[in-house]
């Protein structure tokens, strides 16, 4: 199982996407498509780090093509090459996508077998009040999943209108965005998540975690390949499917107490 390792509090606060204390953490496996455990096309990785205040996740993207042409906070980034972290909650769960410009999409899901029985313990999330959407997975508009999906727990609330206290993002470009007159290397991307503002996702775990407790997340990349005409979802863990709305397939992640400095 993959071991987070630890940075002391003072290094944490301070840490960027190009800092060479990410040349000790461990990298992940080479992505595969998220369908059929396939080797990804580009080469992507990522590595995860955490202090007493933060959690840290980094990614390394091949792309020989940058490109991202949404510019505002929570559009629709699924519809452009992009990055994704998503993060297990029990009753919850988060998702996080940011592209080559530094856009982030965030969106809070709240799984409607528990929350119809216990929604009155989270008043904040009223989902009348917030417009929350019913989401039942990437497969809920198939004919014979419409609406409800394929998820055993059936559909979610999708607050769309979720932002994650104190949550930063960084990306370095290797190459010219929206130029496809030369070939670039890729993209870095850093995320910087406060324990502070993960105690709903956390589901009664100790924040910060304790060394050794354990925690899932998706760390996925979806690609729109303009040239074969398709779009391409690549993870660390494959899913079986195009729906990567699926928890329980998610990567464990155990955090170490063994610190770099």
């Amino acid at each position: 199982m993959y071991q987070a390792l630890k940075v002391p509090t003072s290094v944490g606060r301070d840490l960027k996407v190009d800092s060479p204390l990410w040349d000790q953490a461990a990298k992940s496996p080479r992505f595969v498509n998220i369908v059929n455990g396939k080797r990804a096309l580009y080469q992507t990785q990522v590595a995860v780090l955490w202090s007493e205040e933060y959690l840290f996740v980094r990614y390394w993207a091949q792309e020989p093509y940058l490109s991202g042409t949404m510019l505002e906070r929570d559009q629709l980034l699924f519809n452009e090459n992009n990055v994704e972290l998503f993060i297990d909650g029990g009753p919850f769960y988060y998702e996080l996508e940011i592209s080559a410009n530094n856009v982030v999409y965030e969106v809070l899901f709240a799984w409607r077998d528990y929350f119809d029985s216990h929604g009155d313990e989270y008043p904040e999330l009223d989902p009348m009040r917030r417009k929350a959407y019913t989401f039942g997975g990437n497969n809920d508009r198939e004919s014979d999943r419409f609406w409800l999906g394929d998820h055993p727990r059936g559909v979610r609330w999708a607050y769309t209108d979720w932002d994650l206290p104190g949550l930063e993002t960084q990306v370095q470009l290797h190459g010219t965005i929206n130029d496809d007159s030369d070939v670039d290397e890729g993209w870095d991307t850093m995320i910087k998540i406060p324990w502070s503002s993960l105690e709903l996702l956390a589901n009664g775990r100790s924040l910060p975690p304790a060394p050794g407790d354990r925690w899932a997340f998706q760390f996925a990349r979806y690609e729109r390949l303009e040239e074969l005409g398709i779009n391409v979802g690549w993870a660390w863990t494959p899913v079986g499917d195009k729906d990567n709305h699926v928890p329980e397939r998610f990567t464990p992640i155990e955090f170490s107490a063994q610190e770099l400095s």
